[in-house]
């Protein structure tokens, strides 16, 4: 079994996460501007929206619109990997 307890920073992204604005607003425009379709190598099966800087989140929608990507779950792993 883990210990692992997130960060308040973590928490606080996981509501970001679950809430109106980035459900209902962001992570759909996002995927429509990118055509429903992984940025990196055109996927569009498993997609996820990833934040490349942090921020414009809970400000300007225009400001956060063009700090997002839309990944596939694979390319989206790798990225994290470095």
């Amino acid at each position: 079994m883990s210990n692992f307890v997130p960060s308040d920073a973590q928490l606080e992204y996981r509501r970001y996460l679950t809430g109106f604005r980035w459900r209902m607003i962001i992570r759909p425009i996002r995927l429509l501007l990118d055509a429903n379709r992984c940025r990196l190598c055109g996927s569009g099966r498993r997609l996820e929206v990833h934040h490349r800087d942090y921020r414009h989140r809970a400000g300007s929608i225009v400001g956060e619109l063009r700090d997002t990507i839309t990944l596939c779950a694979a390319c989206h792993r790798t990225h994290h990997r470095g």
